[in-house]
């Protein structure tokens, strides 16, 4: 029994995923997680997270409410994206599958978690989408200005710069 749960253990300490235990509720509170999850959201330790409630690491925390409460209507949840952040306020994207674990009287016990960090993955859509929007004005613009000014309200969608521009290259004016 000992050796079955050092496998275990080792298996959830070592896989890159974030895999993580908390109780329900609109707050939440973490009874565990593993280095992956406390590396995704920026977190030194295990006892700095367990300061935190798992609402606090939402984008908007009253999503915690309606995420716990999804999970306890349907008992299992697969691939849902949580818009999350880390301890420094930098928002990332999460891909979250979770089962409600009862106790032996049958009363909710905690919800045991995994998340993949898919920030990557949405960054890349957003661009992809803003790409397709540029594509599709370029074949409609009426004049150089206007097409460039849309350019830049769309990068301005993607970037967090207050302020950038768009300079255009003549190659016949070298």
């Amino acid at each position: 029994l000992q050796e079955s749960e050092e496998k275990y253990r080792t298996l959830v300490q070592n896989v890159p995923i974030g895999v993580y235990r908390t109780t329900p509720g609109p707050q939440g509170r973490f009874l565990m997680a593993n280095p992956a999850f406390l590396r995704i959201f920026g977190f030194d330790s295990w006892e700095e997270l367990g300061k935190a409630t798992v609402a606090d690491l939402y984008v908007d925390p009253s999503e915690r409410m309606l995420f716990s409460d999804r999970l306890l209507a349907q008992g299992k949840v697969t691939g849902v994206e949580l818009h999350v952040r880390r301890k420094g306020g930098t928002h990332r994207w999460g891909s979250v599958t979770a089962q409600v674990i009862y106790d032996e009287s049958g009363q909710v016990a905690y919800f045991d978690c995994v998340l993949e960090d898919i920030t990557d993955r949405k960054r890349a859509e957003q661009v992809q989408t803003a790409l397709y929007r540029i594509s599709e004005s370029a074949q409609t613009a009426e004049d150089l200005g206007g097409f460039c000014r849309l350019i830049h309200a769309i990068i301005g969608e993607l970037m967090p710069a207050k302020n950038f521009y768009i300079a255009l290259y003549d190659p016949a004016a070298d």
